[in-house]
């Protein structure tokens, strides 16, 4: 890990994410909301998420919308597998070909990474607000079975079951 990467770490307090990378909760509604069947939570929260070039955000899926913002350091690259399998890569940055903000939907399968030497600071909203029981960290071999067009990207950013069994 770099020394940028610790240094934010420290400064804002942060802690290892399931997904991968960094982060801290800096924003939490004070509203609440109950939409269809779904548990009550905040209008949104947000939070602070660090990856560096030594770690990847694995796919997953949220049941919120997500919008996130770039904030410092090295560009990320959030790369999204829509309800329809087409994938996007999102280039988030300040520089020329990139954005300062994009929007993942719910139900997208969707992880990021660095894809220079370095580190990002990104910042990530969630409306309605974020539950961790509605996060889906998905296995290699559920993503291959059904996007064998993406193989090489879901190989990427997710851990080999080897990995994974290792980890249980």
């Amino acid at each position: 890990m770099n020394l940028q990467a610790k240094l934010w770490i420290d400064q804002y307090g942060m802690l290892p994410h399931p997904e991968g990378g960094y982060y801290v909760e800096t924003l939490l509604a004070p509203n609440h909301i109950a939409i269809d069947q779904r548990p009550t939570r905040p209008l949104y929260s947000s939070i602070l998420f660090l990856l560096s070039d030594s770690d990847v955000s694995h796919f997953h899926t949220l049941q919120s919308d997500e919008v996130w913002y770039y904030q410092n350091g090295d560009p990320l690259d959030i790369v999204v597998i829509d309800e329809d399998g087409l994938l996007e890569v999102i280039h988030l940055g300040p520089f020329r070909g990139q954005v300062m903000q994009a929007l993942v939907r719910k139900g997208c399968v969707f992880g990021s990474l660095v894809p220079t030497q370095g580190v990002s600071l990104v910042g990530c909203m969630v409306s309605p607000g974020f539950l961790f029981e509605e996060f889906t960290l998905h296995t290699q071999t559920e993503l291959i079975l059904r996007y064998p067009e993406h193989q090489e990207w879901i190989e990427k950013l997710t851990k080999s079951d080897v990995e994974e069994e290792i980890e249980e």
